[in-house]
């Protein structure tokens, strides 16, 4: 069985059923979530034509020059 999408409720008890060998009802999931720290959150969502060198250049440039703005 493939698990769904990360991010998914259904993904994190199933995550916790296969790691620990426990069975958890999806609605206290948050519970032991917060009892082992982690975090319901998902990742930050990158494209997959970033380029790098770009976003690298462009924080070191323009972020710098509009950041020293005053407001």
């Amino acid at each position: 069985m493939t698990p769904p999408a990360p991010g998914c409720v259904d993904f994190r008890f199933r995550l916790i059923e296969r790691k620990f060998d426990v069975s958890y009802d999806p609605s206290g999931v948050w519970h032991v979530m917060t009892r082992l720290n982690w975090s319901a959150q998902k990742p930050e969502r990158q494209a997959r034509e970033r380029d790098a060198e770009a976003v690298q250049t462009w924080r070191k440039q323009d972020w710098a020059r509009i950041k020293k703005r005053p407001a």
